[in-house]
């Protein structure tokens, strides 16, 4: 989702204050699923793109070991969205992370929620991740 590469990127960029990540999208109809809707797919993937950029900006960067989102409400299409992370908890080698997606002018009113558990890299883990990518 945010590969240079991808054809869906979503032009995210977040910003980090007092451990809350924010960010603010608009999907076109390339992203439907119902009508004049994100397709709940889309919604999970930004979720865990969220959820992973809180965690590695935490300073401890993991891979997603576990997504549980809730759709609470219809995601509009062609609307400002806002998307927040933070960490709630860490240790022993897990990371545990929330999310969430509003309508970015109604932040209040959550569309989606997710929590994740991350499962944080050992340094030559991150190490030969990384090198692929070089």
């Amino acid at each position: 989702m945010t590969g240079e590469g991808s054809p869906f990127v979503a032009p995210l960029s977040f910003e980090t204050v007092d451990g809350v990540a924010s960010a603010t999208c608009t999907f076109g109809e390339a992203f439907e699923g119902p009508p004049h809707h994100v397709h709940g797919g889309i919604s999970a993937m930004l979720m865990d793109h969220a959820l992973g950029h809180v965690v590695a900006d935490s300073g401890k960067p993991g891979l997603t070991r576990k997504l549980v989102v809730q759709y609470l409400r219809p995601v509009p299409s062609g609307v400002e969205l806002l998307v927040r992370g933070r960490v709630v908890a860490s240790g022993d080698g897990d990371v545990f992370a929330q999310a969430w997606i509003a309508a970015a002018a109604e932040p209040g009113t959550r569309l989606v929620t997710a929590d994740g558990h991350f499962r944080l890299l050992r340094p030559e883990q991150a190490a030969k991740l990384m090198k692929q990518f070089a």
